[in-house]
C-alpha cells in the first residue's frame, strides 16, 4: 500500500511541476496605441518551439517555466523577452517602426484614446474629469477619442508648475472608473486611457500554426541574429541591447505586470516622463542619452527575473504616452549613450537641480554641480542660486535646459559638461581607455591534489592614463596556457576601479576540482568577461604550471597501509606504516595549500605543538611512488 501511495504522491508532484499557467498577452502599436493584428508569437522552451497566431490584440496562451517569447507583426519591428512563468500573469508588448513620422494638429495639446482594456476597442462614450488642486473640469468624449486644444489647456494650466500633478477620472457606462495622476502636458502629447469592463469578457486563445508568412519568418530570424551577436570587446559604441522589459503597475520596484518593447521605443515613450517636453530640443537630446543608458544598464543588471527595470521614481519613470518633441529628440540621438572608460554601459544618474547652494549638502559651493565626494564639483554658473533637488550626481536636468536655452549649447557639449568630470563619456568619443596588466604572481604550491586548497596572489596594474571600471579577476584551471571559455573557473574577486598608474594587490583562495591527474595550468585573468575595452588586451593573464594528483583526501592510495593518530591531535601526531612500506617524506599543508612543516621518511612522531588550532592536510610520499593525503585536526 505504501508503494502505491508514494506513486500517486509522485504523480501529483509531477503534475504540479508541469502545470500550465494562463498568460494574457496585449500587443499594441507604440504610435497610436491601437491593437496590432494579426500578431504572431514564437514561444521557445527547453521542450521545443511553437508559433501562434492571433487575430485579436488581446489573447491568452497556456505557458509554464522558462520561456523565450518573440512577437512580430507585418511592417513592425519584432520584440523579444525572456520570462519565468510560475503563475498566471499579464505580458504587454509595444511594437514600433524603425522611425516614426510625427504628425499632430497645431491647435491640439492632448490627443487621447479611451479604450477597453480587455479588447483595445474604443469605448463608445463617457466623461473625463480633470482635477488640479481644488479646481475640477469635466469634458465628454465619444468614439474613444478625447482631445483638448492648446487654448483650453492654457486657460486651465497657465499658472501651474510644470511638475504639478493632474488627476484624471474617466467614467463610462459598463466600465469601472479609472483614476490616475500625471504631470501637466506642456507639448503635444499622445495618450491612452484603458478602462476595465464591469463584465469581464473571455480572453480568446491564440491558435498554433505551422505555416508562417515569409515576412514573419524574417522578423524571427532578425531576433535570432540580434541575440547571437554579443557586444564586441574591442569596439566602442555597440553596447545597446535590442529590447527592454519594463515593470509596470509598481510599488517602487515590485511590479504586477510587464511591458516589453524595443529600447528605442522605451526612450521615445519615456523621455517626457523625466524631461519637460516643452524644453529646448538640445536639452531633450541631451536627456535622451542618460535616459537610454540608464535603461540599458538595467537590461544588463535586471532588478527581477521577469523585468529589467521598474517604471517608477525608484528607478526611471516611464509610461506609454509620448510627446512628439521627445520622440523627435530620441530619434535624433538613436543608439547614442554614455559609457565608462572601459567601454561598459555607464550607470548614468541625473537629477533635477544639482547646484551646491546648500553647504550642508556638499562642499562645492554655489555655482557648482556635484557634491565633492562621490561626484566631482563642476563649474555650473547657469544654476547658481538654485536649491539642490536630488542627489546632485550626473546631469542636471534644469541645467541642461539653461545651457541650451540661455547659452546655445548643443546636446554633445551639455553631455560632456556634466559627465566627463565623473569619468563618463559619450560612446565613440576619443576619451582614452584603461589598460589592466598582471604582475607579481605567486602560487602556494605547484604540486596539487584533487580537492586540495591552495592560493594565488597577484597585483593588477592600470598601465594607462585613464581610470578603470569596477570589474573582477578570476582564476581558472586549464589544459593549456591560453585562456578560453572551456577553462574551469575556480573563483573570483572584485576589482574596484583602479586609478591611472595605480595598482591593486589581490589573493584568491581556491580548491582543486575533481579532475583526472596530470599537468595543468592555473590562469589568473583580469576582466575575464571582456567587459572593458582596453588599449592592450594581451596582458591580462598570469600563468602557473601545476601538476595535479588524483589522490584525494579520504580516498588515499595509502588506505590500510598508514595509520595516523590521535586525530584530533593536541601535541604529537604518530604516523604508523604497515607491511614494510617505505616512507620517503611528509608535508603538512594548511587550508590554503601552503606548506607549514616538512618531515623526512625516518620521522614517526610529528610534533605539532607549535601550530595553531585548525584543519591541516598531511601529504605522505612512499618510496614506491604511492602517495596520499590525510586530514588532520589540531585542537
Amino acid at each position: 500500500m505504501k508503494k502505491y501511495y508514494s506513486f500517486w504522491l509522485f504523480l501529483l508532484f509531477a503534475g504540479n511541476l508541469l502545470a500550465q499557467h494562463n498568460v494574457r498577452f496585449t500587443v499594441e502599436n507604440a504610435t497610436d496605441f491601437e491593437g496590432v493584428t494579426p500578431v504572431f508569437v514564437r514561444v521557445q522552451t527547453a521542450r521545443g518551439t511553437q508559433i501562434y497566431r492571433s487575430d485579436k490584440p488581446v489573447f491568452s496562451l497556456a505557458l509554464q517555466g522558462d520561456v523565450d517569447v518573440s512577437v512580430a507583426a507585418r511592417g513592425m519591428e519584432p520584440v523579444f523577452g525572456r520570462y519565468h512563468i510560475d503563475s498566471d500573469m499579464h505580458l504587454g508588448f509595444l511594437l514600433d517602426v524603425p522611425r516614426r513620422e510625427l504628425h499632430g494638429r497645431k491647435d491640439l495639446l492632448m490627443n487621447a484614446r479611451v479604450q477597453d482594456a480587455m479588447t483595445l476597442d474604443a469605448v463608445p462614450s463617457g466623461q473625463v474629469r480633470l482635477t488640479v488642486g481644488k479646481q475640477t473640469w469635466r469634458f465628454p468624449f465619444t468614439n474613444g477619442r478625447f482631445v483638448l486644444t492648446r487654448a483650453r489647456w492654457q486657460q486651465i494650466f497657465s499658472k501651474l508648475d510644470p511638475f504639478a500633478d493632474v488627476s484624471y477620472e474617466i467614467t463610462a457606462p459598463g466600465y469601472r472608473p479609472l483614476r490616475i495622476s500625471d504631470r501637466v502636458p506642456l507639448a503635444y502629447t499622445v495618450k491612452a486611457f484603458r478602462l476595465v469592463p464591469v463584465d469581464m469578457p473571455a480572453i480568446p486563445q491564440a491558435g498554433r500554426i505551422s505555416s508562417v508568412p515569409a515576412e514573419i519568418q524574417d522578423a524571427f530570424r532578425s531576433v535570432d541574429r540580434r541575440l547571437a551577436s554579443r557586444p564586441s570587446t574591442t569596439t566602442s559604441c555597440d553596447r545597446m541591447p535590442g529590447w527592454i522589459r519594463v515593470g509596470i503597475q509598481c510599488s517602487c520596484n515590485d511590479c504586477n505586470s510587464v511591458q516589453t518593447m524595443g529600447l528605442e521605443t522605451y526612450v521615445r515613450q519615456g523621455l517626457n516622463d523625466e524631461w519637460i517636453a516643452s524644453w529646448d530640443n538640445e536639452s531633450l537630446k541631451a536627456g535622451s542619452l542618460p535616459y537610454r543608458t540608464y535603461g540599458a544598464y538595467y537590461v544588463y543588471h535586471p532588478i527581477r527575473s521577469n523585468y529589467d527595470i521598474s517604471s517608477t521614481t525608484c528607478k526611471q519613470v516611464w509610461d506609454s504616452d509620448y510627446a512628439n518633441s521627445c520622440v523627435s529628440a530620441a530619434q535624433d540621438t538613436q543608439g547614442e549613450y554614455v559609457e565608462t572608460p572601459g567601454g561598459a554601459v555607464a550607470f548614468s544618474e541625473y537629477s533635477a537641480e544639482n547646484n551646491c547652494l546648500n553647504s550642508s549638502a556638499c562642499s562645492c559651493g554655489n555655482g557648482y554641480s556635484g557634491n565633492g565626494s562621490d561626484w566631482p564639483c563642476i563649474y555650473d554658473p547657469v544654476c547658481a542660486g538654485h536649491d539642490r533637488y536630488g542627489h546632485g550626481r550626473g546631469m542636471c536636468q534644469w541645467g541642461s535646459q539653461r545651457w541650451a536655452s540661455q547659452r546655445n549649447k548643443d546636446y554633445t557639449w551639455i553631455t560632456d559638461h556634466y559627465y566627463n568630470p565623473g569619468n563618463i563619456f559619450r560612446c565613440g568619443t576619443n576619451h582614452g581607455h584603461p589598460d589592466l596588466g598582471m604582475t607579481n604572481g605567486s602560487i602556494s604550491s605547484q604540486n596539487l591534489t584533487v580537492n586540495q586548497n591552495f592560493s594565488v596572489s597577484f597585483t593588477v596594474v592600470n598601465n594607462s592614463s585613464y581610470r578603470s571600471d569596477k570589474n573582477r579577476a578570476a582564476a581558472y584551471l586549464s589544459t593549456d596556457d591560453q585562456f578560453d571559455s572551456n577553462d574551469t573557473e575556480l573563483g573570483d574577486v572584485t576589482l574596484w576601479p583602479i586609478d591611472a598608474g595605480s595598482s591593486s594587490d589581490k589573493t584568491l583562495n581556491l580548491q582543486v576540482p575533481n579532475v583526472s591527474g596530470g599537468n595543468y595550468y592555473v590562469l589568473v585573468v583580469a576582466d575575464p568577461d571582456g567587459e572593458m575595452y582596453e588599449t592592450d588586451e594581451t596582458n591580462n593573464t598570469l600563468v602557473f604550471p601545476v601538476t595535479v594528483s588524483t589522490t584525494a583526501v579520504g580516498t588515499s592510495q595509502l588506505e590500510g597501509l598508514v595509520d595516523i593518530y590521535p586525530n584530533p591531535v593536541h601535541r604529537v601526531l604518530i604516523v604508523k606504516v604497515h607491511d614494510g612500506a617505505g616512507l620517503q617524506k611528509m608535508l603538512l599543508l594548511n587550508r590554503l595549500g601552503q606548506q607549514v612543516m616538512h618531515f623526512d621518511g625516518g620521522t614517526r612522531r610529528l610534533d605539532l605543538s607549535a601550530l595553531s588550532a585548525g584543519v591541516y592536510f598531511l601529504q605522505l610520499y612512499l618510496t614506491d611512488g604511492r602517495q596520499g593525503v590525510f586530514r588532520v585536526m589540531k585542537d
